[in-house]
């Protein structure tokens, strides 16, 4: 989803939750493609940031190897 941001030039903001593969078709790269697909569309869409969120406890390493890091984070 993107959204849209009153501030930073009015750069919109993306928001990506909760990207989940069957287990039965898990490490194959449909997930990451998905984020890439995701994060590539923010980023032409001319966002601000991409916000990845899943309350799965290992959903992190996913994330970062997309290339996120944790808000703060350098």
């Amino acid at each position: 989803m993107v959204a849209p941001n009153l501030l930073r030039g009015g750069r919109r903001h993306g928001f990506l939750k909760n990207v989940v593969t069957h287990p039965e078709l898990r490490w194959r790269g449909h997930g990451r493609a998905v984020v890439a697909a995701a994060l590539s569309r923010a980023w032409a869409d001319a966002c601000h940031h991409v916000l990845m969120r899943s309350k799965r406890p290992n959903s992190r390493v996913a994330y970062v190897a997309q290339g996120s890091r944790r808000s703060g984070e350098a």
